[in-house]
């Protein structure tokens, strides 16, 4: 809640006034000592640096999932929705999840890893042939 909604739910930008405003989620001593934090002046200078850095390179402030950007997640998506289609373009139905299609069009296995699998998923069938895939 720092920042703006602070403010804007405290009416004030004064850091002091804000420790009177505990959160109704959240124990009082909890929100007395990041009132605290905040007020300290070493907070203060970090978050101004902080504030500078963000507003001189917009482009390195995207939104992500994990390390990867939503861009690069989107482009994942549109190449593999496309080799999808022109994979199964002659079939009846095509499955839900291919996994080789997958790989193909999220780059290779980095570290015997298929990002976007999650962690639940056998995929040392599909690492096995990702090495063709990939190169």
């Amino acid at each position: 809640m720092r920042g703006k909604n602070a403010q804007r739910v405290c009416q004030s930008a004064d850091l002091t006034l804000w420790r009177e405003r505990t959160l109704t989620w959240m124990r009082r001593d909890y929100w007395e000592g990041l009132c605290n934090i905040w007020a300290a002046e070493r907070w203060q200078e970090t978050s101004t640096t902080m504030k500078v850095n963000r507003a001189a390179n917009p482009e390195a402030n995207k939104h992500t999932s994990g390390s990867v950007s939503f861009a690069t997640h989107q482009s994942r998506l549109e190449s593999y929705s496309q080799q999808m289609i022109e994979k199964y373009a002659r079939e009846e139905e095509q499955p839900q999840l291919d996994p080789e299609v997958w790989v193909a069009a999220s780059s290779a296995p980095k570290k015997g890893y298929v990002y976007g699998f999650g962690h639940s998923m056998d995929t040392s069938g599909v690492l096995s042939g990702a090495s063709s895939l990939g190169s």
